[in-house]
């Protein structure tokens, strides 16, 4: 996903741009028999693109039903376009290219493309009923990502490896996600530009520009670049901007910060060190949170997270989200740790802001790690009971090059809109974030329930007691997770 492009056209007023991407040599689809349509690729360029051919392709007007879990009913999030189905034109970029890749596919394969929401746990007890009726009621579903074990403990899901002709090495398919969430050779999910909620998942640091400028922070998009980013320096600077602004003698609520989230940063710093929870082996999946590494990490973000001259944790208050983003909003707050979602909330922001990775937790990391929150993300699964697998894998392949193509370029001018268009590096700043993203099947499946005892509320209590104490649960989880993946039918 590389759009920094993107900025120099926005800059001279252009608003959309239906087919740019990086160079590079295309990888070529292999088919099996007539299960897919064959696939002719060229070279990715400015000036070409890689194209499907569908030539002969045609299902007679047969529906593609997609199910994909509602980011209103999960998570309050709202003002977000569909990123799956929309019913007609209304003028909004975003919405309208989601509804020309749509139209685009359905043309070139003669399907109608229909979509409902659900909340993510029905849509689990949906696909279970459905799978075990033998229906096909669901071409494609897609979930938020910490039901995945759900799926894959009960059998409902095929192993995405085993479908002839889906080509999963092609620049619309996540490549961290399929390395990641690998297991025992096998693969249940993928994370892809059909969607773009799973984007806006990304764990983010926004900064506020004036402050930034107020308290002579310096460039912070040249920090980044140079890999100087730091966990160090972001307490450094945040240090400094800390102030008493009620002379109250104490720091609450109505002061200003460097540093404002909540309690979950705990796993996204955890994951900017990049160390996950559970890491995956070629037959295995390995508990590792309490290796000297990812302790260290934990034990520094509690320490940090007491420190209530930098660190502001808006539920220490309990400030609604809303709330703790008003406070970056009346610039009492320099870098606000949130999901990209956030962007939403700040776009009617007097002050300018800007976006950048989470810094590296230590300095001689190679890169940048982007934590994705699995409650608001989605991945797409594929129920074993489908109508026609050819069909499945021609639809989902052709819509997510499309999303490729027009949904995506789109979806970078929503996020950097008019505070951040006038930031040349603003979208490699974005490449950068969704680039790096961090999966972790550990903290996907909870295996243990370890997410809320160690991610969320460890604060003030021994980490390394907490991890060894609900080691054996997380160990037990895993064996019958990959006693599910071994004895699989799916």
């Amino acid at each position: 996903m590389k759009k920094q492009a993107l900025i120099s056209l926005l800059l001279l007023g252009a608003s959309l741009l239906a087919a740019c991407a990086d160079g590079g040599t295309a990888p070529a689809v292999t088919t099996t028999g007539d299960t897919a349509a064959d696939t002719v690729t060229e070279a990715v360029t400015d000036e070409a693109r890689i194209t499907l051919d569908m030539t002969g392709v045609d299902y007679g007007g047969k529906e593609f039903h997609i199910v994909n879990y509602d980011n209103v009913t999960d998570n309050q999030w709202v003002g977000i376009p569909d990123d799956i189905f929309c019913e007609e034109e209304s003028g909004d970029l975003l919405a309208d290219a989601v509804y020309q890749r749509n139209r685009t596919v359905e043309e070139a394969l003669n399907i109608k493309i229909t979509s409902e929401k659900m909340a993510s746990a029905v849509i689990v007890n949906n696909v279970r009923k459905s799978v075990m009726a033998g229906n096909a009621d669901y071409d494609a579903v897609f979930p938020s990502m910490i039901h995945l074990a759900d799926f894959i403990n009960g059998g409902l899901v095929v192993d995405l490896y085993t479908l002839d002709g889906l080509d999963l090495s092609y620049p619309w398919w996540d490549q961290n996600a399929i390395d990641l969430l690998t297991v025992s050779d096998r693969l249940f999910s993928v994370v892809s530009d059909i969607t773009f909620i799973d984007k806006l998942a990304c764990m983010t640091m926004f900064f506020n520009k004036e402050m930034a400028k107020q308290n002579d922070v310096g460039d912070l998009y040249a920090l980044v670049e140079s890999g100087e980013w730091t966990y160090e320096k972001m307490m450094e600077l945040s240090q400094g901007v800390t102030r008493d602004v009620n002379g109250d003698g104490a720091y609450d609520k109505e002061d200003s910060y460097g540093l404002s989230s909540q309690n979950d940063i705990i796993y996204v710093m955890l994951h900017s060190g990049g160390v996950r929870i559970c890491e995956n082996t070629k037959d295995s999946v390995e508990f590792v949170l309490g290796e000297e590494k990812a302790i260290s990490i934990l034990e520094t973000t509690l320490e940090m997270m007491a420190d209530k001259q930098r660190f502001f944790n808006r539920q220490a208050f309990n400030l609604t989200v809303a709330e703790g983003i008003n406070m970056m909003i009346d610039n009492r707050t320099l870098f606000l740790a949130r999901p990209m979602q956030t962007v939403m909330m700040l776009r009617d922001m007097k002050a300018d802001f800007g976006i950048i990775p989470y810094p590296k937790f230590f300095e001689d990391q190679d890169s940048y790690y982007t934590a994705v929150n699995p409650y608001a993300a989605t991945s797409m699964v594929i129920p074993n009971v489908i109508e026609d697998p050819a069909k499945t894998v021609n639809v989902l392949q052709m819509l997510a090059c499309e999303s490729y193509y027009q949904v995506i370029d789109p979806f970078y001018n929503l996020v950097l809109d008019t505070k951040l268009v006038r930031d040349d590096q603003a979208a490699k700043m974005l490449d950068i974030i969704f680039d790096s993203r961090m999966y972790d099947i550990g903290m996907i499946c909870n295996f243990g329930g370890i997410f809320n005892p160690v991610l969320i509320g460890s604060a003030g209590k021994a980490v390394t007691s907490l991890v060894e104490s609900n080691e054996s649960k997380v160990n037990r989880d895993i064996e019958k997770f990959l006693e599910s993946i071994s004895d699989y039918e799916g």
